[in-house]
């Protein structure tokens, strides 16, 4: 397999909350293949060769997310096609042939730190062409300001055009004053072990009233998001940093590295060493 990284395409240069978190290009041989569960981020992918089969392992595809090609939760991704995956969808993935492709990593998050493009549910599909993808290749590997500019104004037309055809809305939840300061206050320094009578008493609300409030306006417990929020940053940890297992474990709050190497498989379906191991792709 070979892989280059675009480090210059990442972070905060996206306007609209859009940040993305990795972006790349990469050939992978007929033998790629692997899981992913849960991810808190959403994926763009531009296949420029080869052939690559996606099969969603919950939830039903719309007619608006697949193409006439798929069957019932297969998706097949084949040259000339872009897709959007959006965080949440959990899938397994197989080349049927060597694949080309480009890949960024993404997230349009909410003031509750949840990526938003998770609404849309299941993948999208459409047809860039072959041209497209090879003069956007050229703008990603380029190191002047307009291949900058090519590049970016490429990814946002494809995150746009997803957005529009999907139909849904961006927009904030619900709000509630103190849902948001409890969320706030949790981001501040997310640790596993934030308790809900902690928050509570520093709200000046009941246990009961902040866990109802949670639920209507994020659709979980205050527990359920802690997790939740905290394991989607240990996976950013595992992919994108350099600490090791028991670090990112007592970073976040972790008893111990092996309960931390539980809980993640328990999410993940895999464990925090084998999923460093597999990489971004």
């Amino acid at each position: 397999m070979y892989s280059e990284r675009f480090g210059k395409l990442t972070a905060s240069e996206y306007p609209a909350g859009i940040t993305v978190l990795t972006a790349g290009y990469a050939i992978c041989d007929s033998g790629w293949n692997g899981e992913v569960i849960n991810p808190p981020y959403s994926r763009l992918y531009f296949v420029m060769r080869g052939e690559l089969s996606m099969i969603g392992q919950s939830g039903e595809e719309s007619s608006e997310s697949v193409s006439a090609e798929n069957t019932e939760k297969e998706i097949r991704l084949k040259a000339g096609c872009c897709c959007l995956v959006p965080s949440g969808y959990s899938f397994t993935y197989s080349a049927t042939d060597e694949v080309e492709h480009l890949y960024f990593h993404l997230q349009i998050r909410r003031s509750d730190g949840i990526d938003a493009l998770g609404k849309i549910g299941s993948p999208m599909l459409t047809y860039s062409g072959d041209k497209d993808m090879t003069e956007l290749l050229s703008a990603c590997r380029g190191r002047d300001k307009l291949s900058d500019i090519k590049a970016h104004l490429e990814i946002l037309g494809a995150i746009g055009h997803f957005i529009k055809t999907s139909g849904i809305d961006l927009g904030e939840r619900r709000r509630d004053a103190e849902v948001e300061a409890a969320v706030g206050i949790i981001l501040a320094e997310p640790r596993l072990g934030i308790r809900l009578s902690d928050l509570a008493g520093r709200l000046h609300i009941s246990e009961r009233t902040l866990t109802r409030k949670f639920k209507a306006v994020l659709g979980m417990t205050v527990g359920e998001y802690i997790e939740k929020t905290v394991l989607g940053l240990c996976e950013r940890e595992l992919l994108y940093s350099d600490l090791s297992l028991s670090e990112i474990s007592e970073k976040y709050g972790f008893s111990d590295r092996f309960y931390f190497s539980r809980k993640f498989k328990e999410h993940y379906g895999t464990s925090p060493k084998k999923y460093r191991d597999k990489g971004v792709l």
